[in-house]
């Protein structure tokens, strides 16, 4: 049998970096939140374990997060022989929506599925996180509270439904070296987390973009400048703009769908990536 599941994207509605671990790791606090925009994620059992992409930028080798995905269920409940890997991917590559996580979290779902583990989320989610501090939420999926360093969550009441606009353009992101140009304790401005959690809970979606922000953008801004254009070409449609996650996709959020399509008719064929999806 095969087993496909959905598996989408991710992104930051407020983004803080609030210290900064001895092992290097940053201590953030998010509000994370599942959008429509998704890949697909297939498993099939299979003699030998392999991943099929339709991407090229998409490495298919025992570096990709599916096939440790795949070690780490196999290792841990004796499962036999290999699986095969078949993933669409909708999501662009190294661009801050969790495009690599969210993977990784449809593997651990479907080989759940697929071999009558029978797992509850938190075990599954337990897994997860020794793959990365992503694929928890990945798993859980919704609008959640994260902090540490991400992998601790809080659910949170359904955020009120926004349009996301979403822009890429067209090369990766580091979140290594994001993080690494981060001076964290120089951050003045923060998002107010608690602000939002508020407006979120009251189902004011204004109130929600009101409180969004990002402590990343200046530390990816200095490696890569034209991710700061596009940010400019999106508060210019009228539309609230915010990176996503590390970068590089750009965002404009709005509650009015015709504003969101007016701001995607303006950069549609500027970028290699552009489309509006929702929150979920």
């Amino acid at each position: 049998m095969t087993t496909t599941l959905t598996a989408p994207a991710k992104i930051n509605l407020a983004l803080d970096v609030v210290g900064k671990k001895d092992n290097g790791y940053h201590l953030v606090e998010m509000i994370m939140q599942t959008i429509s925009l998704h890949d697909e994620v297939s498993v099939a059992p299979d003699r030998q374990t392999s991943v099929v992409c339709n991407r090229q930028d998409v490495p298919t080798d025992e570096t990709n997060i599916c096939i440790k995905a795949w070690k780490l269920m196999q290792e841990t409940y004796s499962l036999p022989d290999g699986i095969k890997i078949t993933i669409k991917k909708n999501i662009p590559v190294a661009a801050g929506m969790a495009g690599g996580s969210t993977n990784g979290a449809a593997v651990i779902a479907a080989v759940n599925r697929e071999f009558g583990l029978n797992l509850a989320l938190p075990e599954m989610k337990s897994l997860g996180g020794r793959l990365g501090a992503d694929v928890p939420f990945c798993l859980q999926k919704g609008t959640a509270l994260a902090t540490g360093i991400g992998d601790v969550l809080q659910e949170l009441s359904p955020c009120p439904k926004i349009y996301v606009l979403a822009v890429n353009p067209g090369f990766a992101v580091s979140t290594v070296q994001v993080y690494k140009n981060l001076a964290w304790h120089k951050i003045t401005e923060h998002p107010d987390t608690a602000a939002m959690i508020k407006a979120i809970k009251k189902q004011d979606a204004n109130g929600v973009l009101r409180q969004t922000g990002n402590v990343l953008e200046n530390s990816a801004f200095q490696l890569f400048p034209q991710l700061a254009a596009i940010k400019s070409q999106i508060g210019e449609t009228g539309l609230t703009p915010l990176m996503s996650g590390s970068g590089g996709t750009m965002l404009g959020l709005t509650e009015d769908r015709e504003k969101a399509a007016y701001a995607l008719n303006k950069l549609q064929g500027l970028y290699p990536f552009a489309g509006i999806f929702e929150t979920i």
